[in-house]
């Protein structure tokens, strides 16, 4: 016996499937409803890059790092005053890696960019001249 321990039998956990009678008709109406749903959500979802952030014109300095108290003989008191200029310091070279890195972010923004508009120069006199660019070390120049 099947689950005797708990009272069930296999003919107890046997399932009815139940038989809808759908022809081939509903089966393709059906699969062209779900075709037409996943287009709709595909289409209803937002494909728009999101805009650069603009990075701060200037960094400040990187902080120097805080002394390290000896927390072999350090008092309570003095490690707390440390504790504090630890949270400094961590709140300080926070700041200053998210300026970097929106610095570096705007960067590569920038040169993707010029980039780009190049690429697009380069074709339309490459195009005008009818001759042939090739890629020369990652860069797209007049072919001799």
């Amino acid at each position: 016996m099947f689950g005797a321990g708990i009272g069930l039998t296999k003919h107890r956990i046997k399932r009815h499937v139940p038989q809808l009678g759908w022809g081939i008709e509903m089966r393709l109406l059906l699969a062209a409803a779900s075709v037409l749903l996943l287009v709709a959500v595909a289409h209803a979802q937002e494909t728009t890059a999101p805009a650069p952030s603009a990075a701060p014109a200037e960094c400040g300095p990187i902080p120097p790092d805080p002394a390290m108290p000896d927390g072999a003989t350090i008092s309570m008191a003095r490690m707390g005053e440390a504790s504090d200029a630890f949270s400094a310091w961590r709140r300080e070279i926070r700041e200053a890696h998210e300026c970097r890195r929106l610095q570096f972010n705007a960067v590569v923004e920038r040169y993707n960019a010029v980039n780009q508009a190049w690429g697009v120069q380069l074709d339309a006199f490459c195009a005008r001249r009818d001759i042939r660019c090739e890629d020369r070390n990652g860069e797209q120049t007049p072919a001799n």
